[in-house]
């Protein structure tokens, strides 16, 4: 993982703060989570975990409630730790870290009696690492939206607009060809 300076790591946190980022397989990829090794702690027993959203303030978790959670949530007044483990692409170390968090709420999730959805809400600003891993993303998305818009889709009507003649020309930039 690249350093990025306490600067731009709080820009990503300003900017993206309450943004929910969707963990699909594409971005379980590119983020680089290593899903088997998430886990809930609640007091000092860890429950594997989905997480299926999460933001620099909060996260929602898909977890196994048959095993005991539930109760144990009530013992610990719903005070939890998320814990999050990446490997970077390109990296060969994993980054580990828990966040603090507490449970706001639960709800069972889907038609499902032994699996619930944990909205869980942090307790302070997640670690320096999760905010440059999420942050690099959405701020690659947010760059791709602007570049975009910039481009002009090549078709017919645009072609001879342009007064381009075949979709083999050249267009010199700066002395370099770009077809």
């Amino acid at each position: 993982m690249g350093v990025l300076t306490s600067q731009k790591i709080s820009v990503y946190y300003e900017r993206f703060k309450d943004i929910d980022v969707t963990l699909t397989k594409d971005m379980i990829q590119v983020t680089g989570l290593l899903t088997q090794q998430v886990h809930l702690k609640c007091g000092n027993d860890f429950w594997p975990c989905v997480v299926y959203t999460t933001s620099f303030t909060g996260a929602k978790v898909v977890a196994n409630i048959k095993t005991g959670l539930l109760g144990k949530l009530q013992a610990t007044n719903n005070f939890v730790n998320l814990r999050f483990c990446f490997r970077p692409p390109g990296e060969s170390n994993t980054v580990t870290f828990f966040v603090a968090a507490r449970v706001l709420a639960s709800a069972p999730y889907g038609n499902s009696q032994d699996i619930n959805m944990f909205t869980i809400q942090f307790s302070n600003r997640p670690p320096d690492d999760f905010i440059e891993i999420i942050g690099r993303v959405l701020d690659a998305n947010v760059n791709s939206a602007k570049r975009k818009d910039v481009r002009i889709p090549l078709n017919a009507d645009n072609m001879r607009k342009l007064n381009i003649l075949s979709t083999e020309t050249a267009v010199f930039i700066q002395s370099v060809p770009r077809r």
